[in-house]
């Protein structure tokens, strides 16, 4: 996530609580640091999720945990096709036998392409290839 987007992600977080009093700069900064690895849609949809189920009565800034741990959930749930292609993959299993959600995270001929790497090199760098599939 760049910087500006953080201060997007900071902006939407103020419009739902209005009460943060930090200085916007400062907090870019400090927020930036904790987000600077996350992806900018994995943000903006756990801030939705946190602030449409957030229903304390009194409406304060989330704590920056709380805000980390829904991205986490967001970028896993994001994942999971990619995750179910790479153990396929592993596995040997045909394309044909993948689930939709799997499918729709890779095509036939990059499919084929996984199952010509050795199932252990698969397991073993497995970031490295769910990189490759994102891409």
């Amino acid at each position: 996530m760049t910087k500006e987007e953080t201060v997007m992600i900071l902006a939407m977080l103020s419009a739902f609580y209005g009460n943060a009093k930090s200085d916007v700069k400062a907090m870019a900064n400090a927020w930036h640091i904790l987000l600077k690895d996350h992806n900018y849609d994995s943000a903006k949809i756990a801030v939705m999720k946190f602030a449409e189920s957030d229903t304390r009565d009194y409406a304060t800034f989330p704590a920056p945990g709380v805000i980390v741990r829904e991205i986490r959930k967001e970028e896993q749930r994001r994942c999971k096709p990619y995750r179910e292609v790479i153990s396929a993959a592993a596995e040997g299993k045909e394309y044909s036998r993948l689930s939709d959600s799997a499918k729709s995270a890779v095509t036939p001929r990059g499919y084929e392409e996984l199952l010509k790497v050795e199932p252990f090199a698969l397991i073993s760098n497995y970031e490295y290839y769910l990189e490759k599939l994102r891409d």
